[in-house]
């Protein structure tokens, strides 16, 4: 596979992982604000309201801290492909031209 591809592979590699990331955050942005939404827009007393943001917030921690786990894995994951794809485009340039 010649430098040129393995390059293409890349820049097609870390455009579906932005795309996944983009989703993965926009559709938890939109939850949130949605839930908020309901939360303001709903006819509640002032301490049913106090109660279930507290609720809400919690839910909010958890679901934050497993998107940015799933983030966390994911750029590990693209940091050990592009290690390996940097190590062998060196080690192909280290062969004697045939």
């Amino acid at each position: 596979m010649s430098s040129k591809q393995v390059q293409d592979q890349d820049q097609n590699n870390n455009s579906n992982s932005i795309n996944t990331k983009d989703f993965i955050i926009g559709t938890f942005v939109g939850g949130m604000i949605g839930a908020f939404s309901a939360l303001l827009l709903a006819p509640k007393s002032g301490e049913e309201l106090r109660k279930d943001l507290g609720g809400q917030s919690k839910d909010v921690l958890q679901k934050s801290t497993e998107v940015a786990k799933s983030l966390t894995d994911q750029s590990q994951q693209l940091v050990g492909k592009a290690k390996e794809v940097a190590q062998n485009i060196t080690s192909k340039e280290k062969e004697p031209y045939r």
